[in-house]
């Protein structure tokens, strides 16, 4: 058992493989029983790293079995870019459904530090959004657009 701040953890797993050039990993946390009161019996990050590619998914579930969290990112690196995508296309966040735009990304080249975005969540009313507006300026390859956040009608008290 692992006690920290009043919580207490019965279970820790940590499992890496690695095969034809790829690691495949899990870091699991879990309770037996709810004594601690969180609610959480169990959570855990899976994914995968491969060459210029890595995959991260939270995933928590509660002791009725219902899943409280179920999102990730899958990221790419190239020489000059790094690419961020959230997925699944329906993540669970506070344990509500949400929907990701299928085109979503967060983009940043650090050769010239141009930053680009396309993201939109959305659940019943609320929205999370984060885009770059393009202009149409002949050099808008080295212009900046203008970042634009987007959030409305979100319940902090949802995301707990």
């Amino acid at each position: 058992m692992l006690t920290a701040s009043g919580i207490t953890i019965d279970t820790v797993r940590m499992y890496a493989t690695e095969r034809n050039r790829r690691i495949n990993y899990l870091l699991h946390a879990a309770n037996r029983d709810n004594r601690n009161g969180t609610g959480i019996s169990s959570a855990g990050l899976l994914g995968i790293v491969a060459g210029n590619r890595a995959t991260v998914l939270l995933r928590q579930y509660d002791f009725n079995d219902s899943i409280g969290v179920r999102f990730g990112i899958d990221a790419t690196m190239d020489t000059s870019n790094v690419l961020l995508k959230l997925i699944p296309e329906d993540p669970i966040i506070g344990y509500k459904r949400w929907l990701v735009n299928r085109d979503n990304h967060i983009s940043y080249n650090y050769r010239d530090r141009h930053f680009d975005a396309n993201l939109r969540l959305r659940c019943d009313s609320s929205v999370v959004a984060l885009s770059t507006q393009h202009v149409d300026d002949g050099d808008s390859a080295s212009a900046q657009e203008d970042i634009l956040l987007d959030i409305s009608k979100v319940q902090i008290s949802d995301w707990l």
